[in-house]
């Protein structure tokens, strides 16, 4: 084993554990910003299927600490992330083409 003599044997031995993000503290830190923009993203503005001011709502609800929506928070960015890159289209390209984001 490379790491026999480094680590206790209890810990070479043990199951292998999850990775889990530290959401919460990141939209409250370094994605905050991100958290507030979500309401303006092409997710929400073009196709009517998330209400932007709930939206805005559980960002300011996170980052003022008077909630955890941090697993909300991801999943609408993630997401948001998705839809720019298969659905997303520019206004432009869907004039000249005729393909419309379904509401």
């Amino acid at each position: 084993m490379a790491m026999q003599g480094l680590l206790p044997k209890a810990v070479r031995q043990r199951p292998k554990l999850g990775f889990v993000p530290p959401l919460l503290a990141w939209f409250r830190g370094p994605l905050a910003e991100i958290a507030l923009s979500l309401r303006h993203a092409p997710f929400v503005t073009e196709t009517g299927w998330f209400h932007a001011a709930w939206i805005e709502e559980i960002a300011h609800a996170h980052i003022t600490g008077k909630a955890d929506w941090s697993r909300a928070l991801w999943q609408l960015w993630i997401f948001s992330q998705w839809f720019d890159q298969h659905l997303g289209l520019d206004s432009a390209h869907r004039q000249n083409t005729g393909h419309q984001v379904a509401h």
